[in-house]
């Protein structure tokens, strides 16, 4: 390995680095930052790596820091990787640890998709028994038509049924005599009987309350 060499980290200085002789390696200091190395194998292999002094045992001892990214533009992260020896990583090492991140990426992208189909699958199986639900309060309202049940029953379960399919709504209906025109009654099952009652009898006009509004429009 050859003697290291001193340059500042940047684009333009990693893109102007000569190979080192065959079957040897040329290790580059940043003179920025402490301890910041790169190093450069005569295949035009290059990894970073930094030192830093570790204490405890028989003394201080450096220990060489290699980060390798994970994913095609190391978008996910990086495995590191440290040893106190003056040549770590060798080419096999610097090969295993590409080998183990790109292991570490796949494993990942496996997991996050697992995850999707998951959601996927959940998703679908709610969506089925919503649209079961749905098909089996239309039957009970279409039956109960069909049975000859009271207007008022079927008025009443009508509101249920859109209350249930959409739970931040209130549902009413209010029947009119178009003669006059005037509300006959209303049906709103989850909204107070002291707001509903006033409206019997009251002609339909823009003036009384929102459903006045939409009777008047047609709306």
């Amino acid at each position: 390995m050859s003697s290291p060499f001193r340059l500042r980290f940047n684009k333009t200085s990693f893109e102007n680095l000569p190979l080192p002789a065959r079957a040897t390696r040329a290790t580059y200091y940043d003179t920025e930052v402490l301890g910041l190395q790169l190093r450069v194998t005569d295949r035009a292999v290059k990894s970073f790596c930094v030192f830093r002094r570790s204490k405890g045992g028989s003394g201080d001892a450096d220990i060489s820091v290699v980060p390798v990214r994970m994913g095609l533009q190391g978008e996910i992260g990086v495995v590191v990787a440290g040893s106190e020896r003056a040549d770590f990583p060798t080419q096999t090492e610097g090969l295993l640890l590409r080998v183990a991140a790109n292991q570490g990426w796949i494993s990942l992208q496996e997991a996050r998709l697992l995850t999707e189909q998951k959601r996927v699958a959940r998703e679908s199986i709610e969506d089925r028994k919503w649209s079961q639900t749905l098909l089996a309060g239309e039957k009970r309202l279409l039956e109960m038509i069909a049975s000859g049940s009271p207007l008022l029953d079927v008025l009443n379960a009508l509101c249920n049924f859109v209350e249930h399919a959409a739970p931040e709504c209130y549902c009413g209906v209010y029947p009119i005599d178009w003669t006059g025109p005037t509300f006959l009654y209303g049906v709103a099952p989850s909204l107070p009987v002291s707001y509903i009652a006033p409206i019997e009898g009251l002609p339909v006009h823009c003036g009384i309350a929102p459903c006045g509004v939409a009777a008047y429009v047609k709306k």
